[in-house]
Formats: structure tokens, C-alpha cells, sequence
């Protein structure tokens, strides 16, 4: 069994935990893989202070749990609209 780490950064502001249900240990792998090389391909926000992805033991589920210096920086803000 892997050790946790301190899950709490001094400089939260906010926490994000959502919870996936994927029914199967084959879907809830593949989620898990796509959800790893998005994170590695993509460039974080810089306010994202850290993320965290669990698989649930008995593969049907995962659980996403993030840090945020702010519940304001969560979002990457409004979409741009067309001009009028």
C-alpha cells in the first residue's frame, strides 16, 4: 500500500473533491489514464495548487481532489463571446 502524503497546502484557499463513477475497474482505468496524460500534456493554472486522483478499491469509482489558491481561481473565467 502506497503511504499518503499531507494532503493540505498551506496555501489553499479551496478545496475541490468530485467523486466519478465508472461502474467497471476496466473504465474506471482507462478514466484514470485519460485523466493522467491531460494533466501531463496540459499547462496547469497557476493557481491550481495541487491535484489528486484516487481509484476506489473496489474499481468503480474515482475520486478527484483538488487545491486552489482561491474558489475565484477555479475557473478559467468567463467565454468569450462574439462581437456584437
Amino acid at each position: 500500500m502506497t503511504p499518503f502524503l499531507d494532503l493540505l497546502h498551506p496555501d489553499a484557499g479551496t478545496v475541490l473533491i468530485s467523486e466519478w463513477r465508472t461502474g467497471t475497474p476496466e473504465r474506471t482505468r482507462a478514466a484514470a489514464d485519460a485523466v493522467i496524460e491531460e494533466w501531463a500534456a496540459a499547462e496547469a493554472p497557476p493557481a491550481r495548487l495541487a491535484q489528486h486522483l484516487f481509484v476506489a478499491t473496489d474499481g468503480t469509482g474515482l475520486l478527484h481532489y483538488a487545491q486552489w489558491t482561491s474558489a475565484r481561481t477555479t475557473s478559467r473565467g468567463p467565454a468569450p463571446t462574439a462581437p456584437p
